[in-house]
């Protein structure tokens, strides 16, 4: 038979829901049937094959024994279907269900010298498929660029071969076997596959051998399988044969009947032989040890089996299902039983030479037919067989993220809605977490808002709220999750939590870097998030805020999270030590920008003080002590214009500071706490840092007097070693540079002066005249 033509799709086909054994079956198992192609060939050509298969065939009655040739492979995007001389394969996308998309078609015809196609296998991973035909000749073609990449004619007789292939590390191992139990294997470079170039012979490395000598095995293999271990020959008189091909080591195994059939299972772990009375037996293929015995036949029927294929391949040896060709009295039925429940689920009339195979897909659980039409004359029907669970169908379109499909289909039997909402809002929260673009975000925001709509899950919402929040680096999106998860009923106490501490969180980070800051991988929004769970994160932010000369914004972080970061600087061991290191960022700050005192100070004086006292952190008043005492030194020498009362403003911080906390104490309870703090203070090293701060007010106050009242300007040092004499004198001095003024002067400032410090007028100008004449008075 020669292909003329390939049909897709024909008018007759018929896609239909089959349900069989309705009692015994759940309502929702179901089976769909799609006719993929009809292949199409001249009936004349016929008249010169092989009678095929059945001893009672008339072979002068070509409708009766004359049949083509017919082979079919499949890898997890190919089909391969031989009729004769004539090869067609077809690129197809599993789906699990009738939608199977054969989009690519190629053609292979051989010419009658060549001989019949005897059999076909794909490579793994490729598009290429290895051809072997009765006449000893071998090829390699790749079916999606129709390229033949290799050809040889091969050392065995092949006039019913058996072709398998072994994946290895970086090649394959292409097994070629005949019914005599001579091999051929090829090494295959599987880089040189995949570049789609005609291989050369160190791509090919060959090699050649025999099963078992004839005078071991005299009868012919009518099935070879390629083993996990071993090669498995099943031998025209229905026995098995456990073959070792280097070594040509064999045995027979023992089976009670005649096995007419093989099959692995389990990737290969285990072996399933059928017996010609319907027996399945299976082994472990490592150690050749019987499983189970079942029998796949009905006992009520006197029905045979003539074929079976696995229709999925799990990775347990657990629930599965079987396709079987059987034949009873001259009719001919596919049925699919499942195991151990022992249920047929689908049963249809066939004829008895039509071949079954199961897709290389494993995940698709699509089975296959090839049938001759007896109706419409040489003509061979390739359909699709697909299971159709509801169950299993809406998980697959659900994993395939086919969403709207699946949800239709839910609608359609009454399935759960809130998995695919559930699975659809995972999936958007992870392409959201993938986006590289706002513009992405936002358009993958839109969805994700519009699918928590249909959740009905409200403590799932929230939880999604937050792991959302916490990663997509977008302010707006984050208030708007927040807003979100406020309006569901959120009753899982840990989420409400989490959801309260990130809306908190959330809330100080907008208040200190305003509503256009920055939520990328290099903000202070990550540590931000890290302080959801560590407090210990706070006070590295607040170290980091001051370090960076933001007194403000570390202010209202230190208002928003005060409690985690005063026990920071309170803790027993190592308390004095931190409060060291915090000052001396203050003091760096100071160096770097002197006009952020005031704000230092304030906040020194006006929070963070205070919580030390209430901490027991007494030795902060040494720290404290000498920052003023620094600051009050730099801003006379930087900001001389505004001295002293700058510097009287630092000097009175700790004066304010009590005030603060004494306008503050209301209740007995805060009213004995101060009492205590107040004797503690007394009491600790702190008291002479004190002292030394009341005394620096005091100077500055009169430094300050002498400026506005006395009209006379002197500097801390200069003021701290002289005496009020001598100060006069200075004064005094001044008077000489306006001779004109001296008079008015010398009323108005000095003599004043005077009186204020109980000086004797004429004692004072005596000493005056003396310091003079020894150079002892300062002149201006």
């Amino acid at each position: 038979m020669r292909i003329q033509s390939v049909e897709f799709g024909p008018e007759r086909e018929e896609t239909k829901t089959v349900l069989i054994d309705k009692e015994a079956l759940t309502a929702h198992v179901f089976f769909e049937v799609k006719e993929v192609a009809a292949f199409h060939g001249l009936t004349n050509d016929c008249l010169t094959g092989d009678v095929e298969g059945d001893e009672n065939a008339d072979p002068s009655n070509p409708s009766a024994g004359c049949r083509p040739l017919l082979h079919s492979a499949t890898n997890a995007n190919w089909i391969a279907v031989s009729c004769d001389f004539d090869a067609s394969f077809f690129y197809y996308s599993p789906s699990g269900s009738s939608s199977s998309c054969y989009s690519q078609y190629m053609r292979l015809t051989l010419k009658e010298a060549d001989g019949k196609i005897a059999s076909m296998c794909w490579l793994p991973g490729t598009s290429a498929i290895v051809v072997v035909t009765t006449e000893k000749k071998m090829m390699i073609v790749d079916a999606a660029t129709k390229a033949v990449l290799y050809k040889t004619i091969t050392a065995i007789q092949t006039d019913a071969p058996f072709l398998s292939v072994k994946e290895l590390l970086d090649s394959l191992e292409l097994w070629l076997v005949n019914d005599a139990g001579e091999w051929m294997r090829w090494t295959v470079n599987i880089e040189a596959v995949n570049k789609g170039v005609e291989l050369k012979e160190q791509d090919m490395v060959q090699a050649a051998g025999n099963f078992i000598e004839a005078s071991t095995c005299p009868t012919r293999f009518v099935d070879v399988l390629n083993g996990l271990f071993f090669f498995f020959g099943l031998s025209s008189d229905g026995r098995i044969w456990v073959i070792e091909p280097e070594t040509r080591i064999s045995y027979q195994m023992e089976l009670k009947d005649k096995c007419i059939r093989l099959h692995e299972y389990c990737n290969g772990r285990y072996l399933l032989c059928l017996t010609e009375s319907g027996n399945m037996y299976v082994f472990e293929q490592a150690t050749m040890t019987p499983i189970f015995i079942r029998s796949i036949t009905k006992p009520e029927k006197a029905e045979k089996i003539v074929d079976f294929v696995c229709t999925e391949n799990p990775n347990f040896l657990g629930e599965f299902s079987i396709l079987v060709l059987t034949s009873e009295a001259g009719a001919h039925r596919l049925e699919v039983r499942s195991f151990p429940s022992e249920q047929t689920t689908y049963s249809a009339r066939t004829n008895r030479a039509t071949q079954i195979f199961v897709s290389a897909d494993q995940t698709s659980n699509m089975l296959f037919m090839l049938e001759i039409d007896e109706e419409y004359g040489q003509t061979v029907n390739l359909r699709e067989l697909t299971e159709m669970q509801p169950e299993k169908r809406l998980e697959k379109l659900i994993s395939k993220r086919r969403f709207d499909e699946a949800e239709a289909f839910a609608k359609q039997f009454g399935l759960d809605l809130q998995k695919i909402y559930t699975r659809r809002i995972y999936c958007l929260v992870e392409d959201i977490e993938l986006a590289d673009t706002a513009q992405e975000k936002t358009t993958i925001m839109a969805k994700l808002v519009s699918a928590f709509q249909q959740l009905s899950d409200d403590n799932l919402i929230g939880d999604l709220c937050f792991s959302v929040a916490m990663t997509i680096g977008n302010g707006d999106m984050i208030a708007q999750l927040l807003e979100i998860s406020k309006k569901r009923n959120v009753t899982d106490s840990e989420t409400t939590d989490r959801l309260s501490s990130l809306g908190y969180m959330f809330t100080s980070y907008r208040m200190i870097f305003g509503p256009a800051a920055s939520y990328d991988d290099v903000s202070y929004w990550k540590l931000f998030i890290e302080g959801i769970s560590s407090k210990d994160v706070w006070p590295k932010i607040f170290e980091s805020l001051i370090s960076k000369e933001m007194i403000h914004e570390s202010r209202v972080l230190w208002h928003r999270h005060q409690k985690a970061i005063i026990s920071f600087y309170a803790d027993a061991e190592k308390g004095f030590e931190r409060i060291s290191d915090l000052f001396i960022i203050f003091q760096q700050v100071l160096l770097l920008n002197l006009a952020r005192w005031q704000q230092v100070v304030d906040f020194l004086v006006e929070d963070l003080m205070i919580a030390l006292i209430q901490n027991d952190s007494f030795e902060a008043f040494e720290e404290f002590s000498h920052l003023m005492k620094n600051l009050i030194s730099d801003l006379e020498v930087n900001e001389g214009n505004n001295f002293p009362d700058n510097s009287l403003h630092v000097a009175l911080s700790f004066e304010r500071m009590l005030r603060n906390v004494t306008q503050t104490t209301i209740s007995p309870s805060r009213q004995a706490a101060l009492g205590f703090y107040a004797a503690s203070l007394k009491k600790s090293e702190a008291k002479a840092a004190i002292e030394d701060m009341a005394t620096c007010a005091i100077n500055l106050n009169a430094i300050k007097r002498l400026k506005e009242v006395y009209n006379y300007e002197i500097g801390y040092k200069e003021f701290a070693k002289l005496t009020p004499e001598r100060i006069c004198h200075n004064i005094l001095n001044r008077q000489l540079d306006k001779m004109d003024l001296f008079r008015s002067n010398l009323e108005q400032y000095v003599k004043p002066y005077m009186a204020e410090h109980r000086l004797d007028v004429n004692a004072t100008l005596f000493s005056y005249i003396q310091a003079s004449t020894k150079g002892e008075v300062v002149h201006s």
